[in-house]
């Protein structure tokens, strides 16, 4: 056989596998930069709905301070003046109107996974049931309450909200840094003790 024709098959199969193993290796730095891309919007979609929830959340405890004071005025037998008191009825109404969740919340839903779309539901339905309360007894805001059938009072469901934000930093962490099934049960049993949250 012609010396020439015998390098030409014995170097293909090498030729081949070479060509195989680049060719293994750009698709697999292809997926790990889709990979980072997606990681790294998820990570901004989740910031984006935390800093929405605490701001809310900050929002909701001015409104409380503001029915608080107003209860404890008539309490001790010297209510607000009328402006006054209309001043931080306003402010509880507007917060009570506002519904700042709705949109970053429909993005964790779209970029999931699973576990942080239903904790990002938490923090909507406790701020939703927050707000609701205020609406329903602003100068009234230590009394209880039925939401859905369940009593509550406004305070108990800021400490809910409060401990389903803790959640989904939980939870957003896990997914984003890769913890541990193990070590995410053991985040899960801690936050349920510290902030009990009912579903």
């Amino acid at each position: 056989m012609d010396p020439a024709v015998t390098a030409t098959l014995i170097t293909t199969p090498t030729a081949i596998l070479a060509a195989a193993a680049a060719y293994a290796a750009g698709s697999a730095q292809g997926r790990g930069s889709v990979d980072a891309v997606r990681r790294q919007q998820q990570r901004e979609v989740y910031a984006a709905f935390l800093t929405a929830a605490r701001r809310h959340k900050a929002d909701i405890a001015e409104a409380l301070a503001h029915a608080t004071e107003i209860q404890l005025a008539r309490a001790a037998g010297e209510p607000l003046s009328p402006a006054e008191e209309e001043q931080r009825r306003e402010a509880i109404a507007a917060t009570a109107r506002a519904n700042p969740l709705d949109e970053p919340a429909a993005l964790v839903f779209l970029e999931g996974p699973d576990e942080l779309a239903y904790a990002a539901l938490l923090i909507d339905q406790h701020a939703k049931s927050t707000r609701m309360l205020l609406t329903a007894t602003p100068e009234h805001a230590g009394t209880m309450s039925r939401i859905h059938g369940r009593p509550m009072t406004v305070h108990d469901e800021c400490r809910r909200l409060e401990g389903a934000i803790h959640r989904f930093t939980l939870e957003a962490q896990a997914h984003l840094n890769g913890t541990a099934l193990r070590h995410r049960r053991h985040q899960r049993r801690l936050m349920r003790r510290l902030w009990p949250v009912e579903p």
